[in-house]
């Protein structure tokens, strides 16, 4: 799944996402829109496309939330890549996914029970 939201103004937004297992990539957006990918990843696929399926995205102009469900779906793992302006706010729950973040962050709130953090240097 692609999702590309227009975002004439480049400022910073607050991305809210809940992805239950797999890894999250997050870059700088390349002109003013908002970009989210879903992918498969991992060895279950089947479960992955099905999480995908059932994953929200929606874009209101200041507020990306992106919630894949996983109370059904625990061994989905999935690829979470954003393209957001510099300087957003990120709030990220999960059970079990890396987090990698190429761009400055104003504010970061990651809760995780298994996963790294891993910054630009």
């Amino acid at each position: 799944m692609q999702k590309t939201f227009p975002h004439e103004s480049g400022l910073p937004i607050l991305a809210d996402l809940d992805l239950p297992a797999g890894a999250i990539t997050i870059g700088p957006a390349d002109g003013p829109t908002i970009e989210v990918s879903l992918e498969p990843l991992g060895r279950d696929r089947q479960r992955a496309a099905e999480a995908i399926e059932r994953a929200t995205v929606d874009f209101d102009g200041h507020k990306l939330i992106v919630h894949v469900p996983g109370r059904f779906l625990r061994e989905a793992q999935l690829l979470l890549k954003l393209a957001l302006p510099p300087s957003s706010e990120l709030e990220v729950r999960t059970a079990s996914a890396d987090v990698r973040i190429a761009i400055d962050m104003a504010r970061l709130d990651v809760r995780t029970a298994s996963g790294d953090i891993i910054g630009r240097n």
